[in-house]
């Protein structure tokens, strides 16, 4: 199997996260095979890309990969789950449209 054991995990078949060496071309297909996947996407370490956050007072700044969890409740089939910090572009991309006094990814 491509990843460690523990590092998988999936909400009913829908979406599916897992942690692996994603310079290993054997690894991603091998898990995209496994899991039937049609898209990948963030598959690069997040401590190299960490999570850029915008403050109307604080102005620009990153936080650690997976910080401040918060729980959501999504919608029937998915259920309650704990979100946390990751990088995204929406964050830099949406203060060109929308006047905010925080952007975050989660």
């Amino acid at each position: 199997m491509p990843v460690a054991s523990g590092s998988v995990a999936s909400t009913g078949g829908r979406i599916v996260a897992a942690m692996l060496d994603a310079s290993s071309r054997k690894a991603l297909t091998a898990l995209a095979n496994e899991m039937h996947a049609d898209v990948i996407l963030n598959a690069c370490d997040p401590r190299f890309i960490p999570p850029v956050i915008s403050e109307r007072e604080r102005g620009w700044f990153t936080t650690e990969p997976f910080s401040e969890p918060e729980l959501f409740t999504f919608p029937e089939g998915i259920g309650e789950i704990q979100c946390v910090n990751v990088e995204h572009e929406e964050v830099i991309l949406i203060l060109r449209w929308i006047d905010c006094a925080r952007v975050t990814f989660t």
